[in-house]
């Protein structure tokens, strides 16, 4: 498969999100928010409460009898420190990036990595409390 025909493949599909409105003065790093990350989240939503839920269970954390607070406490914990789980969920959305998103990721990695986080507990938050 040439590189032209994953990227195309990877763009083909990736969920619309008609709600998203990009102007001519929205910064680079919200386009890229709203035209890669957002649709590569709603994409992967199921991997990404699979794999936080089996981090628990690994961790024989009992996250089904927990409280709404310390629901949103454990969230919080492991996406804050819980390295090998970030690495893990930033693979399930680096590996959806073309060529071209690839290269901007890495210009921009430090940004974009707090957005995908900041939208991952949103995300979380929303599934699972």
């Amino acid at each position: 498969m040439s590189i032209n025909s994953r990227d195309q493949f990877l763009l083909k599909g990736r969920p619309e999100i008609p709600s998203i409105q990009n102007t001519t003065r929205t910064l680079d790093l919200e386009v890229f928010q709203n035209k890669v990350l957002r649709p590569i989240l709603k994409l992967q939503n199921t991997i990404f409460v699979s794999v936080f839920l089996d981090e628990l269970r690994r961790k024989k954390q009992d996250f089904i009898t927990f409280s709404s607070e310390d629901k949103h406490k454990a969230i919080q914990r492991h996406l804050n420190t819980n390295s090998s789980l970030k690495q893990r969920f930033l693979g399930i959305v680096m590996g959806l990036f073309t060529n071209t998103e690839m290269d901007f990721y890495q210009r921009h990695m430090s940004a974009i990595n707090k957005r995908i986080f900041s939208m991952l507990k949103i995300r979380l938050k929303d599934q699972l409390i």
